[in-house]
C-alpha cells in the first residue's frame, strides 16, 4: 500500500508557524515545568506566555478542526473532526480556567493542546493501495 501526503502552501507554512509557537507554550508552562522538573524564569509575565501563544494556536492552528466539527454536528454525522474539536475546546477552557485561577492549577493542559494546533499540517491522505 502506497500512502501518499498532498500539502497545499498554507497547510505547510501553518505547520511550521504552530511549530514554532508550541515551543514557547510547552516550555513556559508551569505543569509541563513541574512535570520535567525545571524552573521557570521568575519574570512576572512568563505566565502568560502559554495562554497567549495558547489562544493563538487554538483559534489558527485548531480552526479546521473546529469548522470541521460543526459541519459534523449540522450533518449529524459525528466522527473524528467532532472528537478532536472536543478534545482541543475542552483543554482550551479548562487551561484558561486554570490560568485565570478559576479552575484548580492542575487543569492547565497548555502543553496538551499545543502540538493538536498543528496536526491538520499534513493535509489530506490519500491511500491509494498501489500494487
Amino acid at each position: 500500500m502506497q500512502v501518499t501526503v498532498t500539502m497545499s502552501g498554507s497547510s505547510v507554512a501553518c505547520f511550521w508557524i504552530m511549530l514554532v509557537l508550541a515551543v514557547p507554550v510547552v516550555g513556559f508552562n508551569d505543569m509541563f515545568a513541574d512535570l520535567v522538573g525545571y524552573d521557570l524564569p521568575s519574570w512576572e509575565g512568563v505566565r502568560w506566555v502559554s495562554p497567549v501563544l495558547g489562544t493563538v494556536m487554538y483559534l489558527w492552528g485548531g480552526w479546521p478542526f473546529l469548522t470541521g466539527a460543526v459541519s459534523e454536528i449540522r450533518s449529524r454525522k459525528p466522527g473524528m473532526m467532532l472528537l478532536i474539536g472536543l478534545a482541543i475546546t475542552v483543554a482550551f477552557i479548562s487551561s484558561w480556567g486554570a490560568s485565570l485561577n478559576v479552575l484548580h492549577h492542575e487543569l492547565n493542559f497548555w502543553w496538551e493542546l499545543a502540538p493538536a494546533g498543528g496536526d491538520h499540517a499534513p493535509g489530506s491522505l490519500d491511500r491509494d493501495a498501489v500494487p
